[in-house]
């Protein structure tokens, strides 16, 4: 993998990526975070916080980018061209890629 990498999703999946990426290919890759939020929680722990049995870390989605040599987009994936190697935010940010990782989670 080398060149431009957008990671679509700023939860455990799309964070753990951008980290690995960091690690293993710090001077190969430009890595994007495309995530609406400006930080991510760990909802699991939500439940646990009343009960005094635990408590919900928060994450700073643009500090997490910043410290792993990434950008942070704040937006959302709209649209792949996969042809055109392009991502498209709901912002109508077009964002080039020659890697694209799609970690959107369930709902």
């Amino acid at each position: 993998m080398s060149g431009r990498v957008v990671i679509a999703g700023g939860g455990i999946a799309g964070l753990e990526a951008m980290l690995q990426l960091h690690r293993l290919a710090p001077d190969a890759v430009d890595v994007t975070l495309l995530d609406p939020a400006a930080e991510f929680v760990y909802k699991p722990m939500l439940v646990a916080e009343p009960f005094g049995t635990g408590e919900a870390g928060c994450v700073d989605l643009g500090r997490a980018a910043a410290g792993a040599a990434a950008t942070h987009v704040r937006s959302r994936l709209a649209a792949v061209d996969a042809k055109a190697h392009r991502a498209t935010t709901e912002a109508g940010k077009s964002l080039e890629f020659d890697d694209l990782l799609v970690a959107v989670g369930v709902r």
